[in-house]
């Protein structure tokens, strides 16, 4: 959209969002969302669902965040403010999400590759 030339020598780990801000279409092109606080991984988001992980030693300074001590889940369509954790009622929806952040970080990005 900004008529830049991509580098062809690295992966970048991002998707073409041009639709969506266009207006052309309403949905993103990403499927799944990762959080980071500098680089450091906390959380990740698939859907409604997104499940922080425990700990995280990162903060931004203007945000006055609770640290966790143990994983948390939250259905981000019925809960936004992230108040009920639904950790030990979701087990699937735990396994599922812990599957996709070890494949992140074995990955080192969130693009899908080409097998």
């Amino acid at each position: 959209l900004a008529g830049a030339d991509l580098p062809q020598d690295s992966l970048l780990d991002g998707f073409d969002q041009s639709g969506l801000i266009t207006g052309e279409t309403s949905l993103s092109a990403r499927e799944v969302f990762y959080y980071h606080v500098q680089n450091e991984l906390q959380a990740v988001r698939k859907g409604k669902w997104k499940l922080l992980l425990p700990g995280g030693e990162k903060r931004f300074s203007y945000v006055d965040d609770p640290v966790r001590t143990g994983p948390e889940l939250y259905n981000l369509e019925e809960d936004p403010a992230e108040a009920d954790n639904l950790y030990q009622r979701h087990p699937d929806v735990v396994k599922h999400l812990t599957a996709l952040l070890e494949k992140y970080k074995k990955q080192g990005h969130s693009r899908p590759t080409k097998n």
